[in-house]
């Protein structure tokens, strides 16, 4: 919605991640709540089921280069598969 883009400082594709497990694999790598996911490995992230479609294409022990938009700010995240 307009309001929660606005919220987020981004206008554009990506998944949109609501919430962090704690001690879980995304948590250690430092994603949070707000983040939003707008490319895995260099490859755009249109939407949440791309997102899943390419991390499940990431192989164990592999990690895989996030890429989120953070309050405006992009930053790379690389996140452990295992």
């Amino acid at each position: 919605t307009p309001r929660v883009r606005q919220a987020l400082q981004y206008d554009g594709d990506g998944a949109l991640i609501n919430d962090v497990a704690p001690a879980s694999p995304a948590s250690r790598s430092g994603f949070e709540s707000g983040d939003v996911i707008v490319s895995i490995n260099r490859q755009p992230v249109s939407d949440a089921r791309q997102a899943r479609e390419k991390l499940l294409a990431v192989k164990d022990s592999d990690t895989a280069l996030v890429q989120v938009i953070r309050r405006g700010e992009t930053v790379f995240l690389p996140l452990s598969i295992s």
